[in-house]
């Protein structure tokens, strides 16, 4: 046997070889029912990011203004959630689908949209200024080490 599909035809077999409690578990296996329970309201969240895709973009304003959007959304998704955060990450995939990911942590906690709109630019200069005709399909940024 070596399907879900297989378990569930040769079902008589299974109670046969097993107890009624194992043989049960493998039917709902086979079925796909599971009976898990995830309760996902006492955790915390880790992070939050925004990321935009895009055709092709390799001018440097246009990437600004696109972080500028998303720095604005994080912002509030930081408000929203009463968090601020300590690191800032730029995420760019390049037309060539290579993903480029650089982080900065500063030195205080914020959920300031130009803080974190100041990092992310600082960011994609370094990364622009290393291949500058480089395009971009994707642009986002990530907000992690939170607090409350």
């Amino acid at each position: 046997m070596h399907t879900g599909k297989d378990i569930f035809n040769e079902r008589s077999t299974i109670f046969s070889l097993f107890s009624e409690h194992n043989a049960f578990y493998y039917m709902r296996l086979s079925l796909g029912i599971g009976s898990s329970i995830l309760d996902n309201d006492e955790t915390a969240q880790k992070s939050h990011s925004r990321e935009r895709t895009v055709g092709e973009l390799s001018q440097l304003d246009n990437m600004c203004s696109l972080l500028k959007n998303i720095s604005h959304r994080l912002s509030q998704d930081l408000k929203v959630h009463q968090q601020q955060c300590r690191t800032i990450t730029l995420k760019l995939k390049k037309t060539t689908f290579e993903i480029f990911l650089k982080s900065k942590s500063i030195n205080k906690f914020t959920d300031d949209e130009e803080t974190i709109l100041k990092v992310a630019k600082e960011l994609l200069s370094q990364e622009v200024a290393k291949s500058p005709t480089t395009s971009y399909r994707l642009i986002g940024i990530k907000v992690s080490n939170l607090k409350e």
